[in-house]
């Protein structure tokens, strides 16, 4: 994203701290065909671009908490000290042209049709048209938690309140400002708004979840198992609600609320946040455990151990483009596609030190590595069970018969596509022929000798796919 000087900021000068983690990066097509501005939904987090901005490096000021893109592309970013304003190239402190913030600490932001920026702090709200700051001073010293634009163009916001004092649920119409009059039914805070394919708005308070249509706000009801804090609201694939709750995550569906079986496998989970992109995939942000990533494989993360800038997950957003950006108490991150997917350990790789690359006629890529041999089809990685002569891979051909040749720092293997014409010696000599057999030739017939402890005189062999018992595919044998 390449844009033009923008006139609504002052002070461009920024530190910018890119680190792309990049394990391994194969540099071929691997049989995804991904659409323009997306994240292809079948790799794992760990295969995008990563690029963050890091507090400790003053690369800005503030802890990161929300974040919007106005429709000319800019995204800005709302901390605690302020708003950011990141053009493609450049983050810089964003001020106002004239006036103030009702507060510097950003609370929310919302980028509405219209092309205005609204800004929810922790003493009021703001708008931003691109040319003017507009406060609403009736609002001043309301601390606003949440903003949601409806199909009608209606802005929506709520409030959180003191102690002693309940929050508020108001729209804004043409200017004009209109409060729920049942907000003390909500509690002390509205957390989070969320309009559903069918109109309606999901209101997450203090005291649960609501509803709101034409005939009114109602609540719903919530199981007792479930704490009443909703972090956030969203809607999945199959347009149902899913709810970021203290210790779940919970699906609406058919006015029941379950609890989400795909997250399960963790012992413990702290939602803080959640998005659904645009493919489908499923993000959440956590409090302890970076964010979590569901899309058409296993449930996987990425935490501050594998770079990302914190692991208390303040919000997650899916920009124009199709990059997702993730804030943290420490800093923010952004996910983009690479041209070239990357493969690693984390992936099924032997080993992240890949020494050669082969792309055979039947469509698989074999991967070597200084820890062994990996096939990959069709996106997943195979650990090829190769007796090989040293673990290090050096080279790898494929001759006119389409066997595979590996050499290692210590002989070589010859990997063998055979066919079911062949016999089979397993049924004679168990899965020890594998090993201690030669694999011989359909084109060929050639007989080959056995080093094993019986004669093999006579006999032909049908290298089984590596890994399974019956079939016939690739196997492998030791070259003389």
């Amino acid at each position: 994203m390449t844009l033009a000087r923008p006139s609504r900021s002052s002070g461009w000068s920024s530190i910018q701290s890119t680190r792309i983690h990049v394990s391994v990066l194969i540099a071929v097509t691997l049989f995804f065909h991904v659409p323009v501005w997306a994240l292809n939904p079948a790799l794992e987090i760990s295969q995008y671009a990563h690029t963050s901005w890091l507090l400790r490096e003053g690369a800005f000021r503030g802890i990161p908490r929300v974040f919007a893109q106005t429709r000319d592309g800019y995204m800005w970013i709302g901390t605690d000290l302020g708003l950011l304003v990141f053009d493609g190239i450049r983050l810089s402190a964003w001020r106002p042209p004239s006036g103030e913030l009702p507060s510097s600490s950003v609370v929310s932001l919302l980028a509405t049709r219209d092309g205005s920026l609204w800004i929810g702090t922790s003493g009021g709200l703001a708008r931003f048209d691109g040319n003017t700051l507009i406060p609403y001073r009736e609002l001043a010293g309301e601390y606003i938690v949440t903003l949601l634009e409806t199909r009608d163009g209606t802005v929506w916001f709520g409030t959180s309140a003191g102690f002693n004092s309940t929050a508020k649920l108001c729209s804004i119409k043409v200017e004009q400002i209109q409060c729920q009059q049942n907000e003390r039914a909500l509690g002390r805070f509205v957390l989070k708004l969320f309009q559903d394919h069918e109109g309606a708005i999901w209101v997450g308070s203090a005291t649960g979840l609501w509803k709101w249509t034409t005939g009114g706000m109602a609540p719903y009801v919530l199981p007792q198992s479930f704490p009443p804090e909703i972090h956030d609201i969203i809607e999945d694939r199959d347009k149902s609600i899913v709810l970021a709750l203290n210790r779940d995550i919970a699906r609406v569906n058919d006015n029941q609320v379950t609890l989400d079986r795909r997250f399960a496998v963790l012992a413990t989970l702290k939602p803080t946040a959640a998005m659904g992109d645009r493919d489908g995939a499923l993000w959440i942000g956590t409090q302890d455990r970076g964010v979590l990533h569901l899309g058409n494989g296993p449930l996987d993360s990425y935490a501050s151990v594998d770079n990302l800038s914190g692991n208390f997950v303040t919000d997650i957003f899916e920009d124009r483009e199709g990059n997702v950006w993730v804030a943290t108490l420490n800093g923010f991150d952004r996910f983009r596609e690479f041209t070239a997917s990357t493969l690693s350990v984390r992936q099924g790789l032997s080993s992240n030190n890949v020494t050669t690359v082969l792309s055979t006629r039947d469509g698989a890529l074999w991967i070597g590595t200084t820890n062994g041999l990996n096939r990959l089809v069709e996106g997943k990685v195979e650990r090829a069970r190769v007796s090989l002569p040293d673990p290090v891979v050096t080279s790898l051909f494929e001759d006119r018969l389409g066997q595979v040749w590996v050499a290692s720092q210590r002989g070589v293997v010859v990997l063998h596509q055979c066919t079911s014409s062949l016999k089979t010696r397993e049924e004679i000599f168990g899965s020890a022929i594998r090993t201690e057999a030669f694999c011989v030739s359909a084109e060929t017939r050639v007989r080959a000798p056995c080093r094993g402890r019986r004669s093999v005189a006579n006999v032909f062999v049908r290298c089984c796919p590596i890994g399974h018992a019956a079939g016939c595919g690739w196997g492998f044998t030791e070259a003389v």
